[in-house]
């Protein structure tokens, strides 16, 4: 092995050899032993400057300004052969690299590419792909996505993959969403006609609240409670009190066709009106918590007006048999189409109008009818199966009005049930689902 003097050291010159100058753990070191590697793998190789190997790979691979080196392969429990370019054939395929035994063992030289000999590979099938500006589900809308598409599109994978383990939920869904008598082809089709996200939601809910707030800070500091007569305390003790049991009744009903629904939008607008019916039911409490602070007992026997006095009743069983209304399609009609409307203009007249106003159902059945005209007849054999219960529940609380037409400015049951059937019968016609008038009971 050849040695050079080592003119730096004192005294009579001493040799060492070329190699002993590199650390058995530096960079320099692993650079010459694969050196030494190339040449003892090759016999008879020419070898060319300074001993090096780099020579025998092809001409253009000449190491450049920029271009990938060699780089090392290190030793595995499955390293198989390398393979040799397949193009210009540059060196020999490498011997399988055995497994690490011990520390620095053996290594692999993986020769880098060659510099302006790089092709375009094949895939794709040789096509050039069109740069992806969004989503590939919202290219066909052919506009910049707003939030409300961003979040909302494609959100349920299982509608048309089905579930990815086998459960009894997954025969569930079967028979009440997928079997359900109400079908659309395409359920994205549907859009909130507000276009809401949580974050407009709450902001179109702030103002709102503010107001509630004010108007029931306003009781408080003006003491308009304490100035309520007796008869009247009585009447709205009979219906704020278990009125809170349906409103939750109504919010659970909800949340039951969101969980059901074939579409994430669907979903995002059920349970945002499962959000109102909730905050409703706080209110609500909130409402009989100020009476109680100057009307002591208020409020006491309101679960037991909810589930024995004659008048809650009919409303009790049509939204305990709302509760147990699986199908999906069937249980929205139950509840946007009859159920609801009816109650919010019976108690809440200006929440109801409200509602109407910007309800999601509506673009829902329009997107649903105009898909299969045949889904008129479902909701007109859904809306004459609820309709007569629907009816019943209105009428059970005509006594508790007639109650209140004694009181000053007390609106009487006839202009209260006359008010329902013309606001029901103008929004199942805009729904071009026309259901008719209430069916008309004799009252006992």
């Amino acid at each position: 092995m050849a040695s050079t003097p080592n003119p730096s050291a004192s005294g009579p010159i001493r040799w060492r050899s070329k190699t002993a100058k590199f650390s058995s753990t530096s960079k320099g070191a692993l650079h010459e032993r694969v050196r030494l590697f190339c040449r003892s793998r090759r016999p008879g190789a020419r070898s060319g400057r300074n001993g090096s190997c780099r020579d025998r790979r092809h001409s253009g691979a000449q190491r450049r300004r920029g271009s990938a080196g060699p780089g090392f392969v290190y030793p595995s429990a499955r390293a198989a052969a390398l393979s040799r370019n397949g193009r210009r054939d540059r060196t020999h395929a490498r011997p399988p690299i055995s497994t690490a035994r011990r520390s620095r063992d053996r290594h692999a030289l993986v020769q880098g590419s060659v510099q302006g000999d790089r092709r375009r590979s094949g895939l794709g099938g040789g096509k050039t792909l069109k740069p992806q500006r969004t989503y590939w589900h919202l290219e066909p809308l052919k506009r910049k996505p707003s939030e409300y598409d961003v979040v909302t599109s494609n959100l349920l994978y299982y509608v048309e993959r089905g579930f990815e383990v086998q459960t009894p939920l997954a025969d569930w869904y079967q028979r009440h969403q997928r079997g359900s008598p109400l079908r659309c082809r395409d359920w994205e089709r549907f859009r909130d006609p507000r276009e809401t996200t949580y974050s407009k939601y709450t902001d179109l809910q702030r103002k709102r609240e503010t107001f509630v707030d004010g108007l029931l800070g306003s009781i408080e500091v003006t003491g308009y409670d304490r100035r309520l007569s007796p008869a009247c305390v009585r009447v709205v003790d009979r219906v704020l009190g278990p009125l809170r049991y349906p409103v939750h009744g109504l919010q659970m009903a909800a949340s039951y066709v969101g969980s059901m629904a074939p579409s994430g939008r669907i979903v995002i607008a059920s349970l945002l009106q499962a959000a109102d019916e909730i905050r409703r039911v706080q209110r609500l409490a909130y409402r009989m918590r100020q009476l109680q602070e100057t009307h002591e007992g208020f409020g006491a026997g309101s679960k037991a007006a909810w589930e024995r006095d004659p008048a809650w009743q009919p409303l009790r069983k049509v939204v305990e048999r709302l509760l147990v209304t699986f199908d999906w399609g069937e249980a929205l009609v139950a509840l946007n189409l009859a159920v609801k409307p009816a109650f919010d203009e019976l108690f809440m007249v200006d929440f109801g109008r409200l509602a109407a106003a910007y309800d999601w159902t509506r673009a829902l059945l329009s997107v649903v009818l105009a898909d299969d005209p045949g889904n008129r007849i479902v909701i007109q054999e859904w809306l004459g199966k609820w309709r007569p219960e629907v009816a019943a529940a209105v009428e059970g609380f005509a006594r508790t009005f007639d109650e209140v037409s004694e009181l000053p400015a007390g609106p009487s049951f006839g202009n209260v049930r006359s008010r329902i059937e013309t606001f029901l019968s103008a929004y199942w016609a805009s729904l071009e689902c026309e259901g008719g008038e209430l069916p008309r009971e004799k009252r006992k």
